[in-house]
């Protein structure tokens, strides 16, 4: 395989990966590589996989597929999830299979290789130290991820993950506060705190966030998914007063029913999610509050589909992502009894969905006419730009070249789809 060259990269899934996708990159063109597109003529493909469902492993091997369609000759290393759960299912269509652990030297076992169809997988227990992964920035994005956590140790009776990734481990505040100051000084205005479960920093977040209001740069910064039972008061409290942090919230429910959660071993109950929820749009009236949605787990009768269907409709959530049920093999819930008809999943899914949808809407409108803070992130068709607020609204704006990685001020005028379409303020 060739030492040098041109190479492609595909990440799939989280923002977990996208992070370690980066990190990949950046050793392969300090290297001497050449990146190219991933529908493009190249001497090696790298694909990132995810395994959280069966569709996310489908979608892996058809980007193996495409590639080799694509350039018979070239040189097709898996990492990720997938590759880690299961190393057999990719090594006859990879030439290297590489796990969790592998993934952060994958110039040591390319090189190394000198044929096909090798795989290289560490146990997924965790480590026992956390793997230090510095970048130096987040090509094509002016929002960095930054991996601040990894693996779970409180694993749903439904999910994967905790197999591929392993038990919790954490950064160091000073390794985070150290990639953090570099990535500013590069110039991103924004990062975004990713990992499996960032509440699993424990009060170590509160700390860290503590010291990232001190600072001048990052203007912001952005907390990715963290468990309802990880909401501390502190954290609350903190998030309510900040000037930093992004009044944005993504906090999983997987189901409104008692009995559900229990079987899927959430550590909540409907109760405590509720009145988190409520406290939170107190606290942070503006907020964007996300959750995740899992329909048709083993034993949802309509019983308990209603009563997820009723929580989420008078809470003041803002967005949905809703899924439906799968069974991992490996997982607990795959042997339940009682599994729900795909249908009914399907029906139930697109009543969510709608209702995820009305929600939306009606959180958009209530900023229209008022003023919203945007990161300019990118250049659109027709002069027209998009950007984020701290809410997570996605804004679209008419303005020239220059705006790109620049907080701007902005009027909601009108919606869009899936934002709003506004105007610059002066």
């Amino acid at each position: 395989m060739p030492c040098q060259g041109k190479v492609a990269f595909r990440s799939f899934g989280c923002k977990l990966n996208q992070f370690e996708t980066e990190f990949i990159r950046e050793d392969f063109l300090r290297a001497g590589f050449r990146e190219v597109g991933f529908s493009q003529l190249s001497d090696i493909y790298l694909i990132n996989t995810c395994s959280v469902t069966s569709q996310s492993d489908y979608h892996a091997r058809q980007a193996i597929r495409k590639a080799r369609r694509l350039s018979p000759h070239s040189f097709i290393i898996a990492t990720g999830c997938y590759a880690q759960l299961n190393p057999s299912a990719l090594a006859g269509l990879a030439d290297l299979v590489l796990g969790n652990r592998e993934k952060r030297d994958v110039l040591h076992y390319l090189n190394g290789t000198n044929g096909g169809g090798k795989v290289f997988t560490s146990p997924s227990s965790g480590f026992s130290a956390f793997p230090r992964m510095v970048i130096g920035g987040f090509q094509g994005h002016t929002r960095a991820f930054i991996k601040v956590q990894d693996g779970c140790s409180t694993p749903c009776s439904f999910c994967i993950v905790p197999q591929a990734r392993g038990r919790s481990i954490s950064a160091s505040l000073e390794d985070i506060l150290s990639q953090i100051e570099s990535l500013a000084q590069a110039g991103f205005k924004e990062v975004v705190l990713t990992g499996v479960n960032i509440g699993n920093l424990g009060a170590n977040l509160v700390k860290l966030l503590e010291r990232l209001e001190g600072m001048e740069l990052p203007q912001r910064v952005r907390l990715s998914s963290i468990e309802p039972t990880d909401f501390t008061p502190e954290l609350i409290g903190f998030a309510a007063s900040s000037r930093k942090i992004c009044p944005h919230f993504h906090i999983p429910l997987q189901s409104g029913d008692k009995g559900i959660l229990q079987l899927m071993n959430r550590q909540y109950n409907p109760s405590f999610y509720e009145d988190l929820i409520r406290e939170l749009r107190s606290k942070v009236p503006q907020a964007g509050i996300g959750a995740d949605v899992l329909v048709g787990f083993p034993g949802e009768g309509e019983k308990a589909f209603r009563n997820t269907y009723q929580l989420v409709e008078r809470l003041p959530l803002t967005y949905l992502h809703v899924f439906s049920y799968s069974p991992r093999e490996g997982t607990p819930a795959a042997k339940f009894p009682d599994q729900v008809d795909p249908t009914v999943k399907k029906e139930r899914s697109l009543l969510l969905r709608r209702l995820g949808m009305e929600k939306w809407r009606r959180f958009r409108e209530g900023f229209l006419g008022q003023t919203l803070e945007i990161l300019v992130e990118r250049g659109e068709k027709e002069g027209f730009f998009t950007g984020l607020s701290g809410n997570y609204i996605r804004v679209y704006i008419k303005g020239g070249g220059k705006l790109r990685n620049r907080m701007v001020r902005v009027r909601a005028l009108d919606l869009k789809e899936k934002g709003i379409w506004g105007e610059l303020v002066e």
